[in-house]
């Protein structure tokens, strides 16, 4: 099914465009199948098109950076993970997001 939502929603932004709605909801999939780092591409992306100013988008967005700051760790590549939290929590600063849980 998340696999289906991928194809459809990466067919249609090649014939509409790059909306940041299709962006969210390709990036949605993409967390589904595991896929958090070509989530956070399209969740980047989306966050630019609306300027920062989707609450929704930017908790994604913290919740996905922090995730793989968290991979990052354990894969000891701590300046990677030391960056990705920094984002994160300027995200959330920006979009008053308290759920995601910070390990900086």
């Amino acid at each position: 099914k998340w696999q289906e939502v991928v194809s459809d929603t990466t067919r249609a932004m090649a014939l509409g465009g790059e909306t940041p709605k299709a962006l969210y909801r390709r990036a949605t999939a993409l967390i589904s199948l595991n896929e958090e780092s070509a989530a956070l591409t399209d969740l980047r992306a989306a966050n630019k098109a609306v300027k920062g100013e989707d609450k929704l988008i930017g908790e994604r967005l913290a919740k996905v950076l922090a995730q793989l700051a968290d991979k990052a760790i354990l894969n000891a590549e701590v300046k990677q993970a030391q960056d990705m939290y920094e984002e994160a929590a300027a995200v959330a600063r920006a979009h008053k997001v308290l759920a995601v849980e910070f390990h900086s």
